[in-house]
């Protein structure tokens, strides 16, 4: 489905565990000539399992309470502490914590470059979930989004059990 400057691509998926529906949003910027993904989500049984958004330029408090705006004008209950939701917002964009999990010196303010290859971000990924990871002090200065990112954790050690 294309709408104006941006495109918006669904899966949908039967499994013996329930339905899942794969999002994905892309936005063309025409005056920048290049696009970037600006949403993107999992849902099973018609509810979000992971969500990831970049806060881009604003505060990593102001994606999460548009994200909760966007869910009530769309009659999506508010995510309760025993929900398999996770939430990540990462302040720039995601390839600034891989910067960071590299051991770079990055800041939030600050666009580090895109990966050119699918799949370069999985070894990123499997740290950030890896168990352990919560009790693990965050080298300083710590990102202050990848920090929040943290307070997931119990959400996903309840999701693999």
């Amino acid at each position: 489905m294309q709408n104006g400057d941006e495109q918006r691509f669904e899966l949908d998926l039967e499994t013996d565990d329930g339905p899942y529906q794969y999002r994905l949003g892309i936005e063309y910027h025409a005056d920048r000539r290049r696009m970037r993904i600006n949403k993107e989500t999992l849902l099973h049984a018609g509810k979000p399992s992971v969500v990831v958004i970049d806060a881009d330029t604003r505060s990593r408090n102001t994606r999460p309470r548009q994200l909760r705006v966007e869910c009530e004008r769309k009659g999506v209950p508010p995510r309760k502490p025993a929900d398999p939701i996770l939430v990540f917002v990462p302040r720039r964009n995601i390839e600034t914590w891989f910067a960071y999990l590299d051991g770079r010196e990055v800041n939030e303010r600050a666009a580090c470059p895109k990966r050119s290859r699918d799949g370069e971000c999985s070894r990123h990924a499997k740290e950030l979930v890896r168990p352990g990871s919560r009790e693990q002090k965050p080298r300083e200065p710590a990102l202050p989004s990848l920090r929040d990112a943290g307070e997931e954790h119990p959400r996903l050690a309840a999701i693999l059990r």
